[in-house]
């Protein structure tokens, strides 16, 4: 970006910044999320600064990328919820039945991680096995069932 466009970038940011921030307030109901996502909105334009000084109305670019933004916090936060309410108001209930009723639990994984996933969570949390007894398990070496553990959560996290 030239000094021109940082210039006319900057005078942009302080013009619409307050639209940007009570459209995404009045969407997300959180002042801190909405003004993440105004901040992100205003991040996107400088990384695609070619499309967004293009753009014949700017300020519809921003409006339409903040939209989109919006559309991805809110599905985060959705998810966030289920799993949330998945596990927090599951969690005596699965610990009570889990002997019982291993089925239940199973269940409960939905469509956050595949299967092979869910149970190697399962035995780490849940069952409060240690890394050595999971490889043992599974026959395979402790730093392949600690890789493995390690992608589990690193999807489990991206889901939620």
């Amino acid at each position: 970006m030239n000094d021109a466009e940082e210039m006319e970038f900057e005078k942009i940011y302080k013009k619409l910044y307050e639209q940007l921030l009570i459209c995404a307030i009045s969407t997300l109901k959180d002042n801190g999320l909405a003004e993440e996502a105004v901040q992100d909105t205003f991040r996107l334009a400088y990384v695609k600064e070619k499309e967004f000084f293009r753009s014949k109305n700017k300020k519809t670019w921003l409006f339409k990328t903040l939209k989109n933004v919006l559309k991805n916090v809110t599905k985060m936060q959705n998810r966030r919820k289920k799993f949330m309410l998945m596990y927090s108001e599951q969690y005596e209930t699965l610990n009570k039945s889990f002997v019982e009723d291993e089925i239940s639990i199973d269940l409960l994984h939905d469509d956050l991680l595949d299967d092979e996933e869910f149970q190697l969570i399962k035995k780490i949390i849940i069952e409060n096995k240690k890394i050595i007894e999971i490889a043992d398990e599974l026959g395979i070496s402790v730093e392949a069932c600690k890789k493995r553990i390690f992608r589990a959560k690193k999807n489990l996290k991206n889901k939620v």
